[in-house]
């Protein structure tokens, strides 16, 4: 094991699982694949930068 889950659950937005969680330095790089366990059964994921989706509301000053 090298990271722990933090969060996790479904997103309607990208209509797609979603989560967060602590990995060493070197894996946390956006792009790298990691092999995850999800309810006992192997998955793979990939590191994504924050955040999952991008806004869309318009700055006003």
């Amino acid at each position: 094991m090298v990271g722990v889950v933090t969060s996790g659950g479904f997103s309607p937005s990208l209509s797609a699982p979603i989560a967060m969680g602590f990995v060493p330095p070197a894996l946390a790089t956006p792009g790298t694949t990691l092999k995850v366990i999800v309810r006992g059964k192997p998955q793979t994921a990939e590191v994504v930068s924050m955040p999952f989706v991008p806004h869309r509301y318009v700055r006003k000053h």
